[in-house]
């Protein structure tokens, strides 16, 4: 019985060191991504998304392969959209 006795005791103090000391420092591995000094972007699906819709288009896969042209993020994703066949 002192042996368990023991054994949880160790394993209450190993759990309280890892709480305590090392879990406030295991998110701190990935700090220094923020170091590379990237441009922070917002998300263009949110930018999209949050976007008023555009009504004088009437060919979209002109207009999204028009905005390819110019870099838009999302250019290859709404022409793989749109170009996927339809039923025959």
């Amino acid at each position: 019985m002192t042996h368990l006795l023991y054994v949880f005791t160790l394993a209450v103090q190993l759990y309280t060191v890892y709480v305590l000391q090392l879990r406030p420092t295991w998110n701190k591995y990935f700090d220094h991504f923020d170091t590379f000094n990237a441009p922070s972007m917002a998300d263009p699906i949110d930018d999209w998304l949050n976007s008023p819709p555009i009504t004088s288009v009437t060919d979209g896969l002109q207009w999204w392969t028009t905005m390819a042209a110019s870099g838009h993020p999302l250019s290859e994703m709404g022409l793989n959209f749109l170009s996927i066949p339809g039923t025959y």
